[in-house]
């Protein structure tokens, strides 16, 4: 709703003006009514509304001097409609001069002053809408140097841009509100819902910080498939609220553990004495995140300097473990890849080796399950592997350190080694290869039929490739062609009937690939074909 002044020395007037308009419908709020010139412009200085209606002739200040006085102070902040009961070329000028909205003659008549009205808010809410993209681009910005800032690829500029927008003080950390997907609930949602949970989260923290919104920053650790929200957290923060820095955060987290769908994590970095040492502090979050996850506690909240002073017993995971784990997985015993994988993870929170160490054991565990599709199968395309190992496992696994990815990544993958052990011909192929003769007109992706014959997609691409020579995509469309040719020439069906019957959701679609396989449109094909036949009778 705008607010609105009401400034006429006649009260009838007033009255008139309040009932000749339904203002709620209109978006107006009347928030006073001056019965002079120096009255109405107290009620301006202190309710500072969107729109002032005065009188041209009031006592003590009439309604230009008031434009002009308002105008010195406000700027154009204030819209003004003069209301006058003649026309006067001089002060219809001023009145120009001082940028009034309208010069409307009494009496007023409800149409003209509802188009004056409805023309009013219509510019303020693009005026208001203005604004609140120039703020959004601004914090963008900001945003966005702050994130240099953590990165540790600022530049001097954006170094004295923060401490104009940053609130700091000489004892800082940088903290990181993160959602582990190994948590049921989030894991289960579609990527585009996890970022809508991230983005309430941010929102949330935002309101919630209030002076210190612009501490907060979204998605520094997406390149690492980790959602997460961050705030450089500094100590003036705490004592403003009367808190400690640990009652401080633990209240932030109870507030966001009540209000989100999903659990978070909060990893806390080093403290730090100067904005251009924030880097040290984001660093050492994901120190706190990796002895997180080997800690014995699991609590929602670690510190870094819970674990800084640990030293390192250890440099990866002893060879005979990883032997042991790769024989599992030749094996393919699901139970004992899981009594292994938690053996190697109790070896890492015995030994507490340093994040580095964890990722690079984890790596080499990754490369050797990698050349065990070359073991089992020469022909295997290995390069595919490693690509589907790097998808399903590096990020996620090595980035966050889970036993819980780790484990459901190598089962999953000691049951992709078992179906290259079977041969070709009396394996799952030939079902699969009539299914799709049965069903060639449906929606199949390799997908759908990996789990329909539950086999790894991956490996049945791999198969189609090597037992037809081409992809799967290309054998598919093959076979719709072949079918397309029948229907072309045995029934006078339409072309676009024809694309649905053998599987094209698009009739352009199948032109298209109908030209490409045969070299004719389908219509053409159905002519040639009959002009064929006539010439063979």
């Amino acid at each position: 709703m705008l607010k609105a002044i009401l400034a006429d020395d006649e009260p009838f007037i007033r009255q008139g003006l309040k009932k000749l308009i339904d203002w709620g419908k209109c978006g107006y709020e009347v928030i006073a009514e001056a019965g002079d010139g120096l009255e109405a412009f107290e009620f301006i200085k202190k309710f500072q509304p969107d729109l002032v209606i005065a009188d041209i002739k009031m006592p003590g200040m009439d309604g230009i001097e008031l434009l002009e006085k308002v105008r010195g102070i406000f700027g154009d902040k204030i819209k003004f409609v003069i209301l006058s009961g003649y026309y006067e070329f001089e002060y219809a000028k001023r009145a120009i001069r001082g940028k009034a909205a309208e010069y409307i003659l009494k009496p007023v008549n409800k149409e003209e002053f509802s188009a004056v009205l409805e023309k009013i808010r219509l510019e303020c809410d693009a005026l208001e809408e203005q604004k609140k993209m120039q703020i959004q681009k601004e914090k963008f910005l900001d945003m966005q140097k702050l994130k240099n800032i953590l990165i540790g690829k600022c530049s001097a500029e954006d170094l004295e841009d923060a401490k104009k927008f940053l609130s700091y003080s000489p004892s800082m950390r940088y903290i990181s509100f993160e959602f582990d997907d190994s948590n049921e609930k989030f894991a289960n949602m579609p990527p585009e819902k996890r970022v809508e949970v991230q983005k309430e989260c941010f929102e949330l923290l935002s309101r919630y910080l209030g002076d210190f919104e612009k501490n907060v920053l979204f998605g520094l650790e997406q390149e690492s498939n980790i959602y997460d929200v961050g705030f450089v957290y500094t100590n003036d923060m705490a004592q403003r609220a009367n808190l400690s820095e640990q009652e401080y955060i633990n209240k932030i987290y109870s507030f966001l553990e009540e209000k989100l769908c999903c659990g978070i994590e909060i990893y806390i970095g080093q403290r730090v004495c100067k904005i251009e040492e924030l880097s040290e502090s984001r660093r050492s979050v994901s120190v706190a995140r990796a002895f997180h996850k080997f800690s014995e506690d699991g609590a929602p909240i670690s510190y870094y300097d819970e674990v800084a002073y640990k030293k390192s017993r250890g440099f990866g995971i002893e060879k005979n473990l990883i032997q042991k784990l790769i024989e599992c997985v030749k094996n393919n015993c699901p139970e004992e890849i899981e009594s292994c994988i938690d053996r190697i993870y109790d070896e890492f929170k015995e030994n507490l080796p340093e994040p580095q160490f964890i990722q690079t054991s984890i790596y080499y565990l990754l490369y050797r399950l990698a050349e065990l599709a070359k073991e089992f199968d020469k022909e295997a395309d290995q390069q595919e592997a490693m690509r589907y190992i790097s998808q399903e496992a590096f990020d996620k696994i090595a980035a966050r350190g889970s036993a819980v990815h780790f484990k459901k990544f190598v089962i999953e993958y000691a049951a992709y080694l078992e179906q290259l052990k079977k041969s070709v011909s009396g394996g799952v192929l030939p079902k699969i290869e009539n299914y799709i003769k049965e069903n060639y007109n449906k929606n199949l992706t390799l997908k759908s039929l990996g789990k329909q014959f539950f086999i790894n997609e991956v490996y049945l691409g791999q198969l189609f490739k090597k037992e037809f020579g081409v992809s799967f995509k290309d054998y598919l469309t093959s076979m719709r062609i072949a079918h397309a040719e029948k229907l072309l020439a045995q029934t006078d069906v339409k072309v676009y009937k024809i694309a649905e019957e053998v599987g094209f959701s698009n009739p352009d679609y199948f032109i298209s690939k109908f030209v490409q396989v045969k070299g004719v449109t389908p219509h053409q094909y159905r002519l040639k074909y009959k002009k064929d036949c006539s010439e063979k009778l």
